[in-house]
């Protein structure tokens, strides 16, 4: 399945202190409309994907087609920053019952959206998330990139 951005520290928003994954998930609520998808350094004509949203509230992602409402997939999203203050943000999407992590990190350019995935089937087990956003053949890296529709 193809698809399916952060801030380091607290701040205190009102009475509520906001960890740095509760800024970035903030950051990117909202719904966001693929706009194409790269895999292996070959651009995807994406027909099945081209168009779908992404709808991101809170830790949960919602794919629809734009033809209907039905979700194609619900998941879990969990966010962080990177290791390193020049990595980029990470990302994790999850099954209900966690069994599939999709690894991945993310960036945010005003209202353009980029996620990089790792293969489908590689886990969290075997840290095989993107290292940056450019995919290199036979590594089986997807690029997606989206632009905000609404919040």
């Amino acid at each position: 399945m193809v698809v399916a951005s952060m801030v380091l520290g607290s701040m205190i928003l009102g009475s509520r202190s906001l960890q740095a994954s509760d800024l970035n998930l903030t950051r990117i609520s909202g719904t966001w409309q693929v706009d194409s998808a790269t895999t292996d350094v070959l651009r995807s004509t994406v027909l099945p994907y081209k168009d779908y949203l992404l709808k991101i509230d809170g830790n949960k992602v919602r794919i629809e087609r734009p033809d209907s409402i039905l979700p194609v997939a619900t998941l879990g999203l969990r966010v962080k920053p990177g290791r390193l203050l020049d990595e980029p943000m990470q990302f994790d999407l999850y099954d209900a019952q966690n069994n599939h992590v999709y690894q991945g990190i993310y960036r945010l350019n005003g209202s353009q959206l980029e996620l990089c995935l790792a293969p489908y089937g590689k886990t969290a087990v075997d840290d095989n998330r993107p290292e940056n956003f450019i995919p290199k053949t036979g590594d089986g890296a997807t690029l997606v990139r989206l632009h905000w529709v609404r919040r």
